[in-house]
Order: structure tokens, then C-alpha cells, then sequence
């Protein structure tokens, strides 16, 4: 059984997610451009995501991998519905604020 606090027990593992929940599918590049980690440390995350069932990886050619959330994994789509609602909540408590 997953244990949610190994799903988001870092920073950056919950960055990660996050992401691939907003923009759908990312390269490792693009990944470390956007929440400012290095190769290495996102490399690290995106295994351990993929070991959990919650990022699918596609491969083109030996140095392409395109990441995207699992939609075939029921945390996956939880998860995702639950930054899509945390987010929506975020805006509209600011549009209050104004």
C-alpha cells in the first residue's frame, strides 16, 4: 500500500507532482528549469515516483524521456484533482482579497 507521507515526504518530490499536474507532460530539462533542482536530484525523485506507480515515463532514443502522471493510477488522479482544486481555491481567496 502507497503511504502518503512517501509520496510527499520532500520538497522536492511535491514539486514534481505539482507540475506534472499543472503542465501535463514535462522533459527532465524542463523540470529542473522549473522548480530550480538539479539533474541529479530530480533524476532521483522522478525513479522513486515511477517506482510508485504515480509518473509513467516515454522514451525517445536513448536521451529523450518525456514524464507525465500515471492517469492509469487511481492516487495519480487524486492527486491531480486535489492540486486542481487547491489551486482554484488559491485564486479565488485572492480575487476576495481585491
Amino acid at each position: 500500500m502507497l503511504k502518503l507521507e512517501e509520496i510527499f515526504s520532500s520538497k522536492g518530490a511535491t514539486m514534481i507532482i505539482k507540475l506534472l499536474a499543472e503542465k501535463e507532460e514535462l522533459n527532465i530539462t524542463s523540470i529542473c528549469r522549473l522548480t530550480g533542482l538539479n539533474h541529479k536530484v530530480v533524476s532521483k525523485y522522478v525513479r522513486k515516483l515511477i517506482k510508485y506507480g504515480l509518473v509513467k515515463e516515454k522514451k525517445f532514443g536513448k536521451r529523450i524521456r518525456i514524464l507525465a502522471l500515471n492517469n492509469k493510477n487511481k492516487y495519480s488522479e487524486i492527486i491531480k484533482e486535489f492540486i486542481k482544486r487547491w489551486k482554484m481555491k488559491n485564486m479565488r481567496e485572492m480575487d476576495e482579497k481585491d
